[in-house]
């Protein structure tokens, strides 16, 4: 799943700033349920900046950028970088959104979604903690 996320890049936590500077698409890597019955979700960023070559990073594909309703011309899903927060702190509604779905992008092909799983196991990512 994409939604529209409260994400806080690296660089924003060592200034200490609780909040991202900006709401962005940002892909649900992981979901881990805790006993209480609520959810601990773990983020990828996406963006139109175009990372470095040291940078972890997929492109998404036409066909995912179109689905999701993105229009930048290219665009990236991070996943040197995440964030882990308690469902559904962060979150906002997308302009346009259907009743139910105010959060939600879309979804990400299957085969997509596991080229970003392979690439993020494949490396070791800096989790930023949300309270």
């Amino acid at each position: 799943m994409v939604v529209c996320y409260d994400f806080v890049w690296y660089h924003e936590r060592l200034k200490g700033q609780i909040e991202g500077a900006k709401y962005r698409p940002a892909c649900i890597v992981v979901a881990v349920p805790e006993e209480n019955g609520n959810f601990v979700v773990t983020y990828a960023p996406i963006t139109t900046k175009e990372p470095a070559l040291t940078t972890s990073a997929i492109e998404l594909p036409e066909a995912e950028k179109r689905h999701l309703g993105l229009t930048a011309p290219r665009c990236w899903v991070v996943v040197h970088e995440l964030n882990e927060e308690a469902w559904p702190h962060g979150l906002t509604p997308v302009k346009g959104a259907s009743k139910g779905q105010e959060f939600l992008f879309g979804r990400l092909s299957p085969g997509f979604l596991r080229q970003i799983l392979r690439l993020q196991l494949s490396i070791s990512a800096k989790v930023i903690p949300r309270a």
